[in-house]
């Protein structure tokens, strides 16, 4: 079953703002609807998420580095957010730091507070336009060459001979 149709508010935007709670479930229903099988209607959820992050200059990504999730896996979001020229404003956990620089594809928190954080967004509000644009395409740039699976497609078909 669709679990948005099941909301009180079952849409991205509520009186102009917008409805988090529909973005978040609405990225569990892609994950859901992408490992079933059904991916027609996994393209269909994630049109009107791609287009509110074709919109943005930033997304945020904060998490507790002591967090076991944090220290095991790649954030997907992430690699979301860079296919669609969208930096990310996050603290390094896992082996973010083998992918994202500070300043080219991201906004690097130096730590886990509120304090760095409130310093990085201003950081970011201060960027001009022309280095936004060049902050979304190495985000671009870099979601090509080291997150696709072209990027390794070699060394797979080496690791299977």
């Amino acid at each position: 079953n669709n679990i948005l149709s099941r909301m009180e508010n079952p849409s991205l935007f509520v009186n102009g703002e917008l409805n988090s709670k529909y973005l978040l479930f609405s990225l569990v229903q892609i994950e859901i609807l992408y490992s079933l099988g059904e991916f027609k209607d996994c393209i269909e959820v994630s049109k009107e998420i791609i287009d509110v992050l074709s919109k943005t200059d930033f997304t945020f990504l904060l998490r507790d580095p002591e967090k076991v999730f944090a220290k095991a896996g790649f954030p997907t979001k992430v690699t979301e957010s860079l296919f669609n020229k969208t930096p990310v404003i996050t603290n390094i956990t896992s082996d973010l730091n083998d992918y994202l620089v500070d300043g080219k594809n991201a906004l690097i928190v130096p730590s886990f507070s509120d304090k760095d954080f409130a310093v990085t967004v201003k950081k970011a509000m201060k960027l001009n336009r022309t280095e936004l644009m060049n902050m979304f395409n190495e985000s671009y740039k870099t979601a090509r060459e080291k997150l696709s699976l072209k990027a390794y497609e070699e060394s797979f078909n080496e690791f299977i001979k």
